[in-house]
């Protein structure tokens, strides 16, 4: 049997392939209400709806649409996770923009904003920590009074940043549900038969569900098939890049765009921005593109 290809369960494919409909319902619900816990707030009773790669309509920014990795519905409450793996030093207000998003149309004319739902944004980021002088790796944001006693203005909106790099440094403590669920995506799946890791997984049955679809998707061989055309996209995205640096804007740009085109994975309008950015005109752009598209 072809050995596959360990594939970290934090990457958009795996993510998009366990949380895909309400089967896994029960591990989305298990890891939200770890994170919600150690930030002492109200766990969630039940899932309603689950999805993912959420794209939502007439949302974007900078020409890019607004995609979600997974998005859970419960009552009168919307949980959206997003794992980054690149650094975004503005994370707050990208959580804040597809916050607003979200809640973009959920109103009716004549109706009470009491009724808006409430959101949690939960980002599991994998990158240079954003605040590297505060020991704490949950970094739970809120609207609170800035005078008097702190105290929370409204629980519209909660964004909790987790910091995995910071998370890798600390003691594991396994009686903890959130480290639990941080051990097993940062570490723990490369052990996944282990005695020890095994008993972690146990420990929670929304984990140890997630274990398992995780398993059952390294099965898969269109995932394996997909993560490594994802793999050399990002290999030839890295090389063309260091040309971009080292022979000049224009030829690098070019073979970035190149590349770019053919993922299908940003708009035209943000590509034509960057290409402009770069100094190629738009003639060449359009030839560009008409050549990957054809």
């Amino acid at each position: 049997m072809k050995k596959h290809e360990i594939i970290p369960p934090l990457h958009n494919i795996i993510i998009a392939k366990v949380f895909e409909n309400m089967e896994t319902a029960p591990a989305a619900l298990s890891l939200i209400n770890a994170v919600l816990n150690d930030a002492m707030r109200t766990p969630i009773d039940e899932i309603s709806s689950l999805r993912c790669e959420e794209t939502l309509p007439g949302a974007s920014f900078k020409g890019r649409g607004c995609r979600l990795d997974v998005v859970a519905k419960a009552k009168g409450k919307l949980v959206n996770i997003e794992v980054q793996r690149e650094a975004f030093e503005d994370m707050v207000d990208r959580s804040f923009f597809h916050a607003c998003a979200l809640t973009h149309g959920s109103l009716m004319v004549a109706e009470d904003y009491r009724l808006l739902p409430r959101l949690t944004m939960i980002n599991l980021l994998d990158f240079k920590p954003l605040r590297p002088e505060h020991p704490d790796f949950h970094q739970p944001i809120s609207l609170e009074y800035a005078k008097g006693s702190r105290e929370t203005a409204s629980d519209i909106l909660f964004i909790h940043n987790i910091e995995l790099q910071k998370f890798r440094k600390i003691k594991f403590d396994k009686s903890d549900p959130l480290h639990r669920w941080l051990f097993f995506l940062c570490k723990g799946y490369e052990t996944i038969n282990d005695t020890d890791t095994q008993e972690v997984i146990s420990m929670d049955a929304g984990l140890q569900q997630f274990a398992e679809k995780y398993n059952l998707s390294l099965q898969d061989p269109y995932i394996q098939e997909k993560y490594i055309h994802n793999r050399l996209a990002e290999l030839d995205y890295q090389t063309n890049m260091n040309i971009y640096r080292e022979k000049g804007m224009e030829k690098g740009m070019e073979n970035i765009l190149r590349i770019a085109i053919k993922l299908k994975e940003i708009p035209i309008t943000q590509l034509r921005m960057m290409a402009q950015q770069a100094g190629i005109s738009d003639m060449r752009f359009e030839q560009l593109y008409q050549e990957e598209t054809n």
